[in-house]
């Protein structure tokens, strides 16, 4: 299955640089077991067949549907009330009013997850694959109202990122703990489970602390690893990433993130032995103030992406013997399949090879979108690409991406 590039400069069937967390599975590798993350693009589940096994980045099931209304039946310990209202906090002393539902519409559906408001101006926490490859973002708030919302930034290494709600202002925001975390003591994850429209909580506890997830692609992907990962026993599943974990006190310990295959048999929370990964608080308030400094670098992204214009695919997929006689003389790169706005201004054309941006080399079309993310909209980059008629040097302006 060819890979071509997406959000930071691509266009055509997108896959985002770090793959992208809705239709395609990450599998987290720890210890020799695989896990899931547990993104939330959720409707109806699509995933591949799971292992017992297998601990795999719950994915963000898309849809061409509409995300699940709130007047899905709630399982038991749920209410069916608007919005994101429900009795979720029951299992410890916590008020849901600051925790969102997040529904995001992506060039191939919709999809659906967790955020919490850190900011009474709207600032909302979630990860970043909740909203990685959307071409919009809304929230659904407790009171059922529903608010569009901007990514302000990210880091795609931590799997963090930041929104603003739009005209927000007044409203109630999460408790961050600042005490840290030890094993065997209480914890409650709370988010959106399976996309249901409504909130919902699983009890447990910490079992470990300080672990390191290396997460990848069930594609076939690059990977990405999360280090100092929380484990708890509590049973999350798709559609509670960006969600919190709390301590008995009510207090966000951290960004619910990736789960246990076996989280997954059952569409109830309970009754199943369970594992689930959490990005402790901490980790992500740091992006989060490096957005909100405008601190940009070391992984940390902020405002839209920059926009090359080619959908492309890795050049050793195509060599001397590409289709239609788009061979190509190397067979590491990013092969051109089709371009528009300023690729296609520049004279880039289908079948160039692109090998470096601004000197930096480019191996595949996970390592362009790389590159392509230390600029901004309105740079202009130095794209070099190999063709029919040699190397060239071609300048380029970015221009500013619809995908987020």
């Amino acid at each position: 299955m060819s890979n071509q590039t997406s959000a930071t400069g691509t266009t055509g069937t997108p896959v985002s640089p770090r793959p992208p967390r809705l239709s395609p599975l990450r599998k987290a590798l720890i210890a020799a077991a695989a896990v899931i993350g547990i993104a939330g693009q959720v409707a109806v589940w699509t995933a591949p067949t799971w292992s017992s096994a297998i601990i795999e980045a719950l994915p963000q099931v898309v849809t061409a549907s509409p995300t699940p209304s709130a007047s899905s039946s709630p399982s038991s310990g749920t209410s069916s009330s608007s919005g994101a209202s429900s009795s979720a906090a029951a299992a410890a002393d916590v008020s849901t009013d600051a925790i969102v539902l997040v529904n995001t519409t992506l060039t191939g559906g919709t999809g659906a997850g967790t955020g919490m408001i850190i900011d009474s101006s709207g600032i909302v926490l979630t990860n970043y694959h909740v909203v990685e490859g959307t071409t919009s973002v809304q929230v659904t708030l407790t009171d059922g109202t529903t608010s569009d919302a901007t990514v302000l930034g990210f880091d795609a290494s931590e799997d963090v990122a930041v929104l603003q709600l739009d005209d927000a202002s007044g409203l109630e925001t999460v408790a961050l703990d600042e005490d840290g975390v030890t094993t065997g003591e209480d914890v409650t994850t709370i988010g959106n489970a399976n996309g249901q429209g409504y909130l919902s909580s699983s009890a447990g506890e910490i079992v470990a602390t300080d672990r390191t997830v290396t997460v990848d692609d069930s594609t076939g992907g690059s990977s990405e690893t999360l280090s100092g990962m929380i484990v708890t026993s509590t049973a999350a599943v798709p559609g509670d990433s960006g969600g919190p974990t709390v301590d008995a006190d009510g207090e966000v310990i951290g960004i619910t993130t990736a789960g246990a295959s076996s989280n997954q048999t059952t569409s109830s929370r309970t009754g199943q032995e369970s594992t689930t990964y959490v990005i402790p608080i901490a980790h992500a308030m740091s992006v989060v103030t490096s957005v909100l400094d405008g601190d940009e670098g070391n992984g940390v992204v902020i405002g839209p992406r920059p926009w090359l214009g080619v959908s492309v695919i890795s050049a050793s997929e195509v060599r001397n013997s590409g289709p239609g006689g788009r061979g190509t003389t190397t067979t590491s790169g990013a092969t051109v399949v089709s371009t528009e706005g300023p690729a296609a201004q520049a004279g880039i054309v289908s079948g160039d090879t692109i090998v470096a941006v601004d000197g930096t080399q480019i191996t595949d079309p996970t390592s362009l979108s790389e590159a392509l993310l230390e600029y901004q909209p309105g740079d202009t980059v130095t794209v070099t690409v190999v063709g029919s008629t040699g190397t060239r040097h071609v300048q380029v302006t970015l221009e500013t991406s619809s995908i987020n």
